[in-house]
């Protein structure tokens, strides 16, 4: 196992650290019209609003945090099946870079949301009535993180939100990385095991291994 124990506690404490902030955050998921957002409600809560964006945004970088880690997890995995002495890489002076990779997919994500999908005037109009009839919240009371694709322009007209669409693409390019190590490192590690020159014991627990491994993408 080797520091792969390290990764998984590694891996372990940024799940904690998620499942806290939705404790905290009780996020509230709704979409309108041509919005999609992701709220925190502040009432009865003594938290400013720009503290409670900020956690909203946080929580929304955990999830890079955690596909990332996925993602460096399906590598150890890989480079230790292999046996060509990549796994040197994942040695103690190697694993602050590790830790610092998920560490980064999430801050890029946190920046996204609080940078492009922040709370503003224009969208809180746009979904004020909406979380008003839908959920009796006040948006003056809430945090919030929201992608309004076609707000209504001066005229009322909707026009096509270019930081909107500029937002998704960041996040698409974020999480592309992940996925594509993720279903590269796993089709290739499949084929490895299959090619396991050990017992079939030892090809049974290197495929248990690596079903865990799946297990967590899906959870």
């Amino acid at each position: 196992m080797g520091n792969y124990r390290h990764l998984m506690v590694f891996f372990c404490c940024c799940s904690i650290f998620f499942s806290t902030m939705d404790g905290i955050v009780q996020p509230v998921f709704h979409s309108h019209k041509s919005a999609l957002f992701m709220m925190m409600d502040l009432k009865d809560r003594s938290i400013p609003v720009h503290v409670a964006s900020l956690m909203v945004s946080v929580m929304a970088g955990c999830f890079g945090v955690i596909i990332y880690g996925i993602a460096t997890l399906f590598i150890f995995r890989y480079f230790a099946l292999e046996r060509l002495g990549r796994i040197k890489y994942f040695d103690s002076h190697f694993l602050p870079l590790w830790f610092a990779v998920p560490i980064a997919g999430g801050t890029a994500w946190t920046l996204v949301s609080l940078i492009i999908f922040s709370h503003n005037p224009t969208s809180s109009e746009y979904i004020r009535e909406s979380i008003r009839t839908s959920f009796g919240m006040d948006i003056n009371q809430t945090a919030y993180i929201a992608a309004v694709f076609f707000p209504p322009d001066h005229n009322g007209e909707p026009r096509f939100s270019y930081q909107c669409g500029l937002g998704v693409l960041l996040n698409i390019a974020i999480m592309m990385v992940p996925f594509n190590i993720v279903i590269a490192t796993g089709i290739k590690s499949v084929a490895k095991i299959k090619e396991f020159p050990t017992s079939d014991y030892g090809k049974d627990l290197q495929m248990q291994l690596y079903k865990a491994l799946v297990a967590q993408v899906y959870v």
